[in-house]
């Protein structure tokens, strides 16, 4: 599959090989698309337009762990937005794991603070 055009608006024209094409969209800070069925005659142009939806959460899951590779039991983690507010407070599990956290996130292009981790 070769892409012929992509524009500034994210339009993306392919010339598709005949038989059966499995496409899948993906790009960062949205949700991928998986491959679907679209179907389309022979010769003839088709137009499908796709939606990404923004990601809006992430999961944060972990191990904390020794020189030795062993997970640290009972760790403590703390998870910080802007050096100040804390977001999550908890402990690790007999095996050094922590999570899954459900975080928000924001889309490319505007501000959001790191999260600090400390142990």
């Amino acid at each position: 599959m070769k892409i012929i055009t992509q524009d500034e608006k994210g339009e993306v024209i392919f010339n598709i090989p005949k038989g059966s094409n499995r496409i899948a969209f993906k790009k960062v800070g949205y949700q991928a698309i998986l491959p679907t069925v679209y179907y389309a005659e022979l010769g003839k142009e088709k137009t499908i337009t796709i939606t990404l939806k923004e990601v809006t959460t992430a999961i944060l899951s972990g191990k904390v762990i020794q020189k030795s590779f062993e997970g640290v039991n009972n760790a403590k983690i703390i998870i910080r937005k802007n050096k100040k507010e804390t977001v999550f407070e908890g402990y690790t599990n007999s095996k050094g794991e922590f999570g899954p956290l459900e975080l928000s996130v924001k889309p490319t292009g505007y501000s959001e603070s790191g999260l600090k981790m400390e142990i």
